[in-house]
């Protein structure tokens, strides 16, 4: 009998021992997941269909998140505001055809991650002014590959 009762009080110690390991492991992972740090992603056309909802994809994933738009009026921020993202974001007006303004960007928010996402998109505009529409669509990627290769080669563009 004694063997009976001292094996039973040899187990419940064994699984106290074994719960009290569990929970420090879960603790730890814990601080684990505090200490990693958050990403930044920087969404140059944040305003856009698409710049809007990467915003709010991005914020889902513990992103922070900074984009920039060519007009910050309200009517062009609806996207943002009918995803309620807007108050999680920080969207900062930048002609992305200026260099200096767009590495000043880069370096004062310190992207880990680039999304290209802004150009001229409106078919009639872009017969009207096609030089615009180039300019807007491809100078503006060139300005980003040539500062993040002159800044900082481990942010990745999108």
């Amino acid at each position: 009998m004694k063997t009976n009762c001292n094996c039973e009080i040899f187990w419940k110690i064994i699984l106290k021992v074994y719960r009290n390991i569990l929970s420090i492991q879960l603790n730890i992972v814990k601080k684990m997941r505090k200490l990693k740090k958050k990403l930044t992603a920087m969404i140059f056309g944040i305003s856009g269909q698409d710049g809007s909802y990467l915003a709010n994809l991005l914020l889902k994933k513990n992103y922070n998140v900074f984009g920039t738009t060519r007009n910050i009026s309200k009517k062009n921020l609806k996207n943002l505001v009918k995803l309620k993202v807007i108050n999680k974001i920080k969207v900062i007006k930048c002609d992305i055809a200026n260099f200096f303004a767009v590495k000043k960007l880069i370096q004062i928010n310190k992207p880990n991650e680039i999304y290209y996402l802004c150009g001229q998109s409106s078919v009639t505009k872009s017969y009207i002014n096609p030089a615009e529409t180039f300019k807007s669509n491809t100078l503006g990627l060139l300005n980003i590959l040539e500062i993040v290769k002159k800044t900082n080669k481990k942010i990745k563009v999108f």
